[in-house]
């Protein structure tokens, strides 16, 4: 049991710390008030301040950056190139620093779309693209964007949570126009290895190929689930069936059978030549050929004639001289 005195100082203790926090608080408040100011200094001025709380790590809330976003692409900053250039290396220096900014950007996603779909026409907001936006915020959220990405690739991504966000909003309403700005930024998507995440986004994406009706979204869904189901598919191959150790041995083995297989063909070659060409060539056809040597075209392959055929030619070409020396004999 404590002293009454020790209970009292505790009490002060606890009421001196909560005095920071509400201020901060209050700040705070007072701080996102101000980036609706007209006075453009101000807003200027506020916004790059509370950039720097939340790079530094001060600050950590996807309301604010959210508020920092549609800033960003407000019509009404459009000349103020200082608070634009800020804000542009701000975003792209947050989101590459550590995965914890990529969910707080992730986080920020679907309030800054609601934002924007729901501006009304007479509010500056409704002029934006906001298809430009979902482009930014899928890219600062990219695994591979990290100035140290994860080496671990079964590691669930940041992509993974903001896929099953978006298939959750398209879900609630499969009519709705932004179905299809959700369908063409899941294509884009950077997702991991883990199975458990795929299963999900597998069970979600067969729900929304048959409440979708939007032949494009539709497309893009279906496609997008058959690359999920190939990716499962070629994993559970691959782990199933390990790669084998070469084999050197094998390898020559075949080799030598390869080569005993290519002669044994061109002795076949060379005996089925020979049979073909015992015949003696005419010799009209021997004289055409004389004759059009110099015509005759590379490719066509001329059969050699075998030896005895040659033999048998020469032996006729021979000078029968028996005859000039018996009238040689008989004259003398």
């Amino acid at each position: 049991n404590q002293s009454p005195e020790r209970q009292e100082d505790d009490a002060a203790a606890e009421d001196k710390g909560d005095v920071p926090e509400d201020t901060a608080q209050s700040i705070l408040v007072m701080l996102s008030e101000f980036l609706d100011s007209e006075v453009s200094d101000l807003r200027t001025e506020t916004a790059e301040g509370l950039a720097k709380l939340m790079y530094t790590g001060r600050i950590s809330s996807a309301k604010m950056l959210s508020r920092l976003v549609l800033l960003w692409y407000n019509p009404i900053t459009e000349d103020d190139t200082h608070l634009r250039h800020c804000l542009g290396v701000f975003f792209q220096l947050y989101a590459r620093e550590s995965r914890a900014h990529q969910e707080v950007v992730e986080e920020s996603f679907l309030p800054t779309i609601r934002t924007l779909l729901e501006a009304p026409a007479t509010s500056p907001l409704a002029e934006v693209d906001v298809n430009n936006v979902v482009e930014l915020l899928v890219e600062l959220t990219r695994p591979s964007a990290l100035i140290k990405p994860s080496t671990n690739i079964e590691e669930t991504s940041v992509h993974d949570f903001l896929a099953v966000r978006m298939c959750g909003e398209m879900l609630k309403d499969p009519t709705a126009p932004e179905v299809r700005l959700y369908a063409k930024a899941l294509s884009n998507l950077e997702f991991s290895r883990d199975d458990a995440v795929k299963e999900d986004l597998q069970s979600l994406l067969q729900q929304l190929v048959q409440v979708v009706k939007d032949r494009i979204c539709l497309r893009a869904l279906e496609k997008m689930l058959q690359q999920l189901t190939d990716s499962k598919e070629q994993t559970e191959l691959l782990s199933a069936s390990p790669p084998q150790p070469l084999d050197v041995n094998a390898d020559e083995a075949a080799a030598d059978d390869l080569s005993k297989s290519v002669k044994r063909a061109k002795r076949g070659q060379r005996k089925a030549s020979t049979a073909k060409g015992g015949r003696k060539p005419s010799r009209k056809a021997e004289s055409s050929e004389e004759s059009d040597g110099e015509n005759v075209p590379e490719t066509v392959s001329v059969v050699r004639p075998p030896r005895r055929a040659k033999t048998a030619a020469l032996e006729k070409t021979k000078l029968d001289l028996n005859p000039l020396i018996n009238q040689e004999a008989n004259v003398s």
